[in-house]
């Protein structure tokens, strides 16, 4: 993530999960109704979008699970594919 401090993970069991990186623990989770294939994080608002199989999109408020979040230098977003 772009605070630093958190991570975020995709995997085929359809679940988008956030990890506190200082600890290993998981903060947050969410489930779908299918596959997620791929998500992008916002550099200007804690905002995470994800496509699944199915061709929904999910949007995520991020800001209360991170931290720092809006402190980014760079502001370009970052696009995670998952494959399974």
């Amino acid at each position: 993530m772009p605070d630093g401090n958190s991570a975020v993970s995709a995997s085929n069991d359809n679940t988008i999960e956030i990890w506190e990186l200082e600890n290993g623990e998981m903060i947050a989770t969410f489930s779908a109704d299918a596959e997620i294939l791929s998500f992008s994080i916002s550099p200007r608002r804690p905002i995470l979008a994800a496509s699944d199989r199915l061709g929904m999109i999910h949007f995520l408020e991020l800001e209360n699970y991170c931290s720092n979040l809006l402190a980014v230098d760079d502001q370009r977003p970052m696009h995670l594919g998952v494959s399974g």
